[in-house]
């Protein structure tokens, strides 16, 4: 398909994925030494820090904080590297989150309702559009005259 770059979708979708899991483990290590969790066992030590976020809205807000923040900042990227159809790279730029997104509700590893990671599959691209959004004004604004 014309307009199309595979270089934007690529690194587009792998910058979300580097930027949640940069922001993901200080999150987690706090989530942790806050909470008492230092002594759990490896195996039961994920699905207690699932559940005292999952039991926090602060913290659950902050986790969505990340994680659509990291995927807006993967349209960006993707809109930055495409020469043309920025937004159309962007949004294509989604698809390893949302392929890990519905990898997870598949197989419910990720302990929480099929009904919200439908609804997180679906505001990914959303997301990943706004970022593209985000970069064509900046660039529209860095071209225009003073």
């Amino acid at each position: 398909m014309r307009g199309i770059s595979i270089k934007a979708v690529f690194f587009g979708g792998v910058t979300d994925i580097v930027a949640s899991t940069i922001l993901g483990i200080p999150f987690g290590i706090y989530v942790v030494s806050s909470h008492g969790l230092t002594n759990l066992h490896k195996d039961a030590l994920r699905s207690a820090v699932l559940a005292v976020i999952h039991g926090s809205p602060f913290l659950y807000a902050a986790q969505l904080f990340i994680g659509f923040g990291s995927s807006i900042l993967g349209g960006y990227v993707a809109a930055s590297l495409a020469r043309e159809n920025k937004r159309l790279n962007g949004i294509l730029a989604a698809w390893l989150c949302v392929g890990i997104g519905v990898y997870a509700l598949v197989t419910g590893q990720d302990g929480m309702s099929p009904v919200t990671v439908s609804l997180m599959i679906a505001v990914t691209p959303l997301c990943y559009l706004l970022g593209a959004l985000l970069q064509a004004k900046r660039a529209a604004s860095r071209s225009s005259p003073a």
